[in-house]
């Protein structure tokens, strides 16, 4: 039955609480987007791998591509959040 949570990954940047997400919407479909978890809104101009937090999302038509775009936006958020690292 869709939509699945395929994964949804806690992390943060810049001492914000974000996730990422990723649902499968239908066959073929899964969409990849990264949250704001907090109560402000102060991350909501952030992009991390061509995601802008709470604007973008990313479509895979499979699994393994829509595992990759998620391990991408983890990356992106963990090299944005150590101080020295671009």
């Amino acid at each position: 039955m869709f939509p699945e949570i395929v994964r949804q990954t806690q992390t943060a940047a810049h001492g914000v609480p974000l996730m990422v997400s990723t649902v499968k919407i239908a066959p073929q479909y899964y969409d990849t987007v990264i949250f704001n978890d907090s109560e402000e809104r102060s991350a909501s101009h952030l992009t991390f791998a061509g995601m802008t937090v709470d604007q973008t999302n990313i479509r895979n038509i499979t699994r393994e591509a829509a595992m990759e775009t998620h391990r991408a936006a983890l990356d992106a958020i963990g090299v944005a959040s150590r101080p020295g690292e671009k």
